[in-house]
């Protein structure tokens, strides 16, 4: 049995409820009620009344930020500063322990990947007491604390209440800590925090156990495969810093985890199986602490897959017709999938909620970014339309290509880290009336 669930762990303790789904298990069969298998997208904006604007309040704020505290909603600057202050004596001193770590497998990864590394600095005496300023127990304890109120909700794959910092992979915690350091309201806090983007990204990248592709998951795993858990969290190290990276790294980290490093997670996503993973098998009469293990061991590889299914599915569709000489009537997929997705959305009370309601101790269980996932879908719609008017305008003209979201952004750049085209796009439909 792996050490996070020791015996002190309280397993009344649940996954927050995120989104709940209106069907108590989803029967596929609801398949043949939705009306999405035509082409027409008009539907996506028929829920905007008639002569009203649309609005798009959460991605106009998410493509004008310039750090992750301002893009996705992590809690005011108030509760973050509550946050900062939550310290705990006997946190802090277990953590010693984990500030060792840390500083230890940082160091053996500069010092060994110095010829070939991204960093920009060499390890040195100023280095190292700098890293264990920054990474000490009691910083690692605040930053872990603004890590779980601040960015949980927008990425809940983690089960939080049997997480123990002092026994997790140093690489892991590291990832965790820089995350919610980026969240800080202290601004040193941030600006040190960007010193140690590049070295942990290193730190994650380099953990071997990820490439294994002898580990595999699957839903025969009991929960105490310790190999299984090792790989995951590893994953989840290297996910976590590339978020904090590609939005307060360097414009080199940044591209280099969109590029780069983006695209190794998927494919190590894809060589671990969690596309084959269910809990329909999970036995839920009289609760023991084995059956908790597999529990949460398959529910958090479920929803780390999720990451890279529900999301991206659609998106590289999309940017596929966008950058392939196709026929209009060849984006049935991406349509049918739009109105399906509307269609469940729909049966649900998806009210958005401000983080504000949320008492400090209870902003980690608050639904994140996902409560804003209907203005993803108006944008994708008014993609795939501003498309097929140009491919209808300029038919097999190779002009077709030269603006595919449209004449304004001129030649398209898809590797656009400030988001200049999709910027526009939502001006345009905030600017339209229906």
């Amino acid at each position: 049995m792996p050490v996070v669930l020791a015996d002190f762990i309280d397993y009344s303790l649940e996954w927050p409820q995120v989104v709940s789904l209106p069907f108590s298990v989803l029967n596929f069969d609801v398949r043949s009620n939705i009306q999405g298998s035509n082409l027409n997208l008009r539907p996506c904006f028929d829920q905007v009344p008639s002569r009203e604007k649309l609005a798009l309040p959460f991605l106009k704020r998410f493509t004008e930020s310039s750090g992750i505290a301002d893009g996705f909603d992590c809690g005011t600057v108030a509760q973050r500063r509550q946050l900062n202050e939550i310290l705990e004596d006997s946190s802090r001193q277990n953590l010693s322990v984990k500030t060792r770590e840390i500083v230890g497998i940082i160091k053996r990864t500069m010092t060994r990947t110095r010829s070939c590394s991204n960093f920009g600095i060499e390890w040195s005496p100023v280095v190292e007491k700098a890293c264990f300023d920054f990474f000490s127990p009691c910083n690692i304890h605040r930053f872990l604390h603004l890590f779980w109120s601040g960015w949980y909700p927008n990425s809940p794959i983690i089960h939080k209440p049997t997480l123990n910092p002092e026994a997790e992979p140093p690489g892991l915690i590291a990832s965790m800590a820089v995350l919610g350091a980026c969240l800080s309201p202290d601004a040193n806090d941030c600006v040190r925090a960007m010193a140690w983007l590049t070295p942990v990204e290193e730190v994650a990248f380099a953990d071997n156990i990820l490439y294994d592709d002898s580990i595999i998951a699957s839903s025969d795993l009991v929960g105490d495969e310790v190999a299984v858990w090792d790989r995951l969290k590893a994953l989840h190290a290297a996910y976590f810093i590339c978020i904090a990276q590609n939005w307060e790294g360097s414009k080199e980290g940044r591209q280099r985890v969109r590029k780069d490093r983006y695209s190794r997670i998927v494919s190590i996503a894809r060589s671990f199986g969690l596309y084959n993973l269910s809990l329909a098998k999970v036995d839920t009469a009289f609760s023991t602490q084995q059956k908790w293990a597999r529990l949460i061991l398959l529910e958090s590889m479920i929803r780390s897959f999720n990451m890279f299914t529900i999301i991206s599915a659609l998106c590289c569709l999309i940017f596929q017709y966008q950058t392939t000489l196709i026929d209009a009537s060849q984006i049935t997929p991406a349509a049918t999938g739009l109105s399906r997705w509307i269609w469940l959305w729909q049966q649900g009370d998806h009210a958005v909620v401000n983080s504000d309601s949320y008492s400090v101790e209870n902003m980690w269980k608050r639904v994140g970014f996902m409560q804003h996932a209907n203005e993803y879908y108006h944008l994708a719609c008014a993609m795939l339309e501003r498309w097929k008017f140009t491919e209808r305008q300029v038919g097999d003209s190779l002009a077709a290509w030269a603006a595919p979201l449209g004449s304004a952004q001129g030649i398209p750049k898809y590797d656009d880290g400030e988001m200049v085209q999709v910027k526009a796009l939502i001006h345009d439909m905030e600017n339209m009336t229906y």
